[in-house]
């Protein structure tokens, strides 16, 4: 076996094979995924209550006390959660999910984003930053839908 037959035996045993009936997602269509999951964790009309659910949302406020500027705000636990489990999300997507008055919303970010918990990247897309993932496990989200 000469080199060149060699180095291809590797490369095609590593290489990702491709159908042609696979389905692409554009980026909108991914985010749409996303938020149809995260309307669908929204609907808290499906979950019960206990008596350890409120002890979690007494010791989840107090956490989030250190950030009363960013959760001061009605539906900014939504959007960070939003962000959390959804990894990144393209900004105008997020907006779709929640019915904001925009420059509302866009205070929420901004808060969030100077508080250090959000950061953007090139694509318009947002995400947690180190602090945001921080919190956001301390608060016993677990990331990633």
């Amino acid at each position: 076996m000469s080199y060149q037959d060699e180095l291809e035996a590797k490369l095609n045993a590593v290489r990702v094979v491709v159908k042609e009936d696979v389905k692409k997602y554009n980026i909108s269509s991914a985010d749409q995924i996303i938020l149809d999951e995260l309307k669908e964790e929204f609907d808290l009309s499906k979950y019960d209550l206990h008596e350890d659910d409120v002890l979690r949302a007494i010791k989840i406020e107090s956490i989030l006390d250190e950030y009363y500027e960013v959760f001061e705000k009605k539906y900014s636990l939504k959007i960070f959660y939003s962000i959390a489990k959804s990894n990144t999300i393209n900004v105008n997507s997020l907006y779709k999910l929640f019915h904001l008055n925009k420059n509302n919303f866009l205070k929420i970010i901004k808060i969030m984003k100077t508080n250090g918990l959000l950061l953007f990247n090139e694509f318009n897309e947002v995400y947690l930053s180190k602090n945001g993932r921080s919190l956001a496990k301390s608060i016993g989200i677990d990331m990633f839908i």
